[in-house]
């Protein structure tokens, strides 16, 4: 075979081993740039997906916080009446420990008054109690239970229709101790003991206390328990 023969199949064969070459790169170049770019297509639809989701919670984000501001509004405006509710407790308060303080020093004066009037009574009439004391020594207790059909024990206060124990304890602290005593001692004085021992004492009405006394004192106990019979109550 001659060397023009030689390069005439030659040089075609070496034409078509580096196009086959050329190609080869030139598709695998294609390839690899393909597949870049669909990388960053996935990365870009990732970062998009995220960058929606961050702004789906930025929106979450400023809906709670605008519900705490709401929140924070009203918890503010319920401390505030509170405080105002807690200020008039407090007003309140001092308002009736000023009255509880004020309360036993009118009880004192009352009970200074009450017994000023007590030891004034019980000086000014120390001889008429003993002339009274020896008057008892004559009382027939016989007939004082068979008029009033129960046993009277002398000077015994509430055999007086309207008196009880504490009004005679009452009358006994401001001196008024017997029948005699009693009957002796004017109502608008009685009233006064009264009124000086208390509320309680006060709605009491003693007009008739001293004739009872008196027809007690006297022995007159017939009269005193028809007396008492009419008028119930003490009231004439």
């Amino acid at each position: 075979m001659s060397l023009s023969n030689t390069w005439c199949w030659l040089l075609p064969l070496l034409a078509g081993i580096i196009s086959a070459i050329i190609g080869y790169y030139w598709g695998k170049s294609n390839s690899i740039v393909t597949n870049d770019c669909d990388d960053w297509i996935d990365k870009n639809k990732s970062l998009q997906t995220e960058i929606d989701q961050l702004r789906d919670q930025l929106k979450s984000c400023e809906i709670n916080s605008s519900s705490l501001k709401n929140k924070v509004s009203q918890l503010t405006e319920n401390s505030n009446n509170l405080k105002i509710k807690a200020s008039k407790a407090v007003a309140d308060a001092k308002s009736l420990q000023l009255k509880l303080d004020q309360a036993p020093a009118v009880d004192a004066t009352n009970t200074a008054n009450l017994a000023s009037g007590f030891v004034a009574g019980a000086v000014a009439n120390t001889v008429i109690d003993s002339a009274s004391e020896d008057s008892n020594l004559k009382y027939d207790a016989d007939a004082a239970k068979a008029a009033m059909g129960k046993r009277i024990k002398p000077d015994d206060l509430t055999i007086v229709e309207g008196i009880g124990p504490k009004i005679s304890e009452l009358f006994h602290a401001a001196g008024i101790r017997t029948w005699y005593k009693l009957s002796q001692t004017d109502p608008v004085k009685l009233k006064e003991i009264l009124n000086n021992g208390g509320p309680r004492f006060q709605v009491h009405k003693p007009g008739s206390w001293p004739k009872q006394a008196g027809m007690a004192f006297k022995g007159e106990w017939s009269q005193l328990s028809k007396w008492q019979d009419e008028h119930k109550g003490g009231k004439e």
